[in-house]
């Protein structure tokens, strides 16, 4: 109905944000500028938050991006629905990081799996960015185990 009706050549809505349709004011601008600072910071947790609808998933996006081309510098992951046991986000990490593991692994052998890969990219230099969209929903187990 959209496309035919407005002549688009896509459908303009979706689940995940499109990064081509980042509007560039000063406001979404200077948002993504701190959060690319924050990167490159020494900082271990930053926390981005705002009202519904304001873009916190599209610059999430938007740095996963614009860190693509420096993959010798940053190894990063992804979690959308982060309402997850302690478990099911090592999992979930495991997978981001595409770790080889099996389904039925503990979370103490996730965790050492994890682990042992966050310290092998650390020796490497490599800067490790975990990106958790509506952490606000996590449990606080599940957060607490990220810690």
């Amino acid at each position: 109905m959209y496309t035919n009706h407005f002549g688009l050549n896509q459908y303009p809505f979706s689940l995940t944000p499109n990064t081509r349709y980042f509007l560039k004011l000063p406001a979404h601008q200077k948002a993504f500028e701190i959060l690319l600072q924050a990167l490159e910071s020494e900082e271990q947790f930053s926390i981005m938050s705002g009202e519904v609808g304001t873009g916190k998933t599209l610059l999430c996006r938007k740095a996963l991006s614009a860190l693509e081309p420096f993959k010798d510098r940053y190894l990063t992951a992804y979690i959308p629905h982060p309402i997850l046991s302690e478990e099911g986000v090592m999992h979930a990490i495991a997978e981001e990081l595409q770790l080889q593991h099996d389904d039925s692994l503990s979370y103490k052998n996730l965790f050492r799996l994890v682990s042992n890969a966050l310290i092998n990219e650390q020796e490497r230099h490599r800067k490790i960015v975990l990106f958790i969209d509506e952490a606000q929903a996590m449990p606080e187990e599940t957060l607490a185990a990220l810690y």
